[in-house]
């Protein structure tokens, strides 16, 4: 497994569309659909518990330690230099404050509105991969991509609409946090192509997670209630490393999978399943229920992303060094 790739993201323009379907980008990306549709879940329940500044540092704080033996085989290797250091904090402090933001929403939002909004993220990583990246221009060119966009953006706006601004559930001041967190989690994955896609996912990651435990820490210490810590049951240990495991230090790693073999924007296409899973989790174990109407534009969220998951034959084949 090689920490570094020789394949250039400008010389893929060239190549021919590969035809075909990634599968082991396809199922690393639903797979984090799963891990991303408990979260939201799991955070919910521990509203009562623990604080939204405690709950991001202690959470990115265990997805940081799992990855310590990582950095200290990189560092004895010779892996770790200045380089992929300064690369991977401009992603790190691009996801430090979506996490910041995301941890905030449960105070606000139910754990399915959360899923949803959250998938604004979205649009803002079609525009900017449109403009920066020529490769995902292709997908201009393709009729589906337009057909899973409209259906991805259509459900989430009408569930925002259903959903967040009409339901007297939702706090107003939760949708603004979930619109600001959807825009820097979408800038979030332009930033893992552009800046550390040449890079093995488990070492860019294991780099990233520290920048952002550090930041998260900082803002527990000051702005949250870190003795309340010492307070804490098994059950809502358990949740936070559970949450831990599968939003950060998991999901994260199966994310940068699917973006460096298959672009910033399928990948995020794919997440706009999330929030069914997230839906059907919240009605199991939080009694949240969905009207007729949202989970019709809900189903439509999920097809849209399915569609936009076909979309990748247009794109051009990467060499994936491992």
């Amino acid at each position: 497994m090689s920490v570094e790739t020789n394949e250039a993201d400008t010389s893929s323009t060239a190549q021919p569309p590969r035809q075909h379907i990634d599968v082991v980008a396809s199922l690393a990306l639903l797979a984090s659909v799963l891990c991303w549709g408990a979260v939201p879940v799991l955070l919910r329940d521990l509203k009562d518990s623990i604080g939204p500044w405690s709950a991001n540092g202690l959470r990115y704080s265990m997805a940081a330690i799992m990855y310590w033996p990582v950095i200290i085989v990189m560092i004895a290797k010779g892996h770790v230099n200045w380089r992929l250091i300064g690369l991977c904090a401009v992603p790190a402090s691009i996801a430090c404050a979506g996490q910041v933001l995301w941890g905030l929403a449960p105070y606000y939002l139910d754990a399915s509105a959360i899923g949803f909004f959250v998938r604004f993220s979205l649009v803002w990583t079609t525009l900017g991969a449109m403009i920066v990246f020529a490769d995902e221009r292709r997908l201009l060119r393709l009729p589906r991509f337009y057909l899973g966009l409209l259906l991805s953006v259509g459900g989430f706006v009408s569930l925002a609409l259903l959903k967040g601004l009409a339901s007297a559930n939702v706090d107003l001041t939760g949708v603004f946090i979930m619109l600001f967190c959807s825009v820097f989690f979408g800038l979030y994955a332009i930033s893992i192509r552009y800046f550390i896609r040449q890079f093995h996912p488990v070492f860019s990651f294991a780099i990233v997670a520290q920048f952002v435990s550090l930041g998260t820490l900082v803002a527990m210490f000051f702005f949250g209630e870190p003795q309340r810590v010492f307070e804490l049951g098994g059950t809502a240990w358990k949740e936070l490393i559970v949450s831990s495991v599968l939003g950060i230090a998991l999901a994260h790693i199966l994310l940068y999978t699917g973006i460096r073999r298959i672009g910033a924007t399928i990948a995020s296409g794919a997440q706009s399943i999330t929030p069914f899973f997230t839906a059907v989790l919240g009605g199991l174990f939080l009694s949240e229920t969905m009207t007729g109407f949202e989970w019709t534009a809900g189903i439509a969220v999920v097809v849209g992303g399915m569609i936009l998951l076909t979309a990748q034959s247009a794109l051009p084949s990467w060499k994936i060094s491992h």
